[in-house]
């Protein structure tokens, strides 16, 4: 083989990067962000007007049927806090977008046929990155989907 053949980065890096992310999110018991709890707030009050016609909420807000791309995180977590609770609900979306992050990125070093691997651990530090930490989940969403 030589040096300037493509080498695609192997399962054992794949393994490694989500499990260095998974636990940089489930090791704590709370993932900490700014506007995270806000988010699970939101999405535990659409939960109750949504599925329960809970009067506390109907008596103080309304469901705006117009879509925004903002709804997604909310969205996504009424849904996932109906299963699990709401700290879970956030670390299962915070996992989903480490994943799609991290898949994204070496999609886009089998794309581009790099040929040297050694900056691929760069994507941790790329995917936990100040956005993530001030709880912009629907910007850094955004970030997964526009990958797919």
């Amino acid at each position: 083989m030589t040096t300037t053949e493509y080498k695609k980065p192997g399962a054992i890096t794949l393994l490694l990067l989500l499990t260095g992310a998974m636990f940089l999110i489930w090791y704590p018991e709370v993932f900490v962000t700014g506007d995270g709890p806000c988010h699970v707030h939101n999405a535990i009050a659409w939960r109750e007007m949504w599925f329960h016609n809970n009067a506390f909420y109907t008596n103080f807000y309304e469901l705006n049927p117009s879509l925004s791309p903002n709804y997604t995180s909310h969205v996504l977590l009424a849904v996932l806090t109906l299963v699990f609770k709401p700290i879970v609900a956030e670390k299962v979306l915070l996992s989903v977008y480490a994943w799609g992050f991290i898949l994204g990125f070496l999609k886009l070093h089998e794309q581009l046929k790099a040929k040297n691997s050694a900056f691929l651990p760069l994507v941790l530090v790329l995917t936990f990155q100040s956005l993530l930490y001030l709880g912009f989940y629907n910007f850094i969403l955004s970030i997964v989907f526009y990958q797919l």
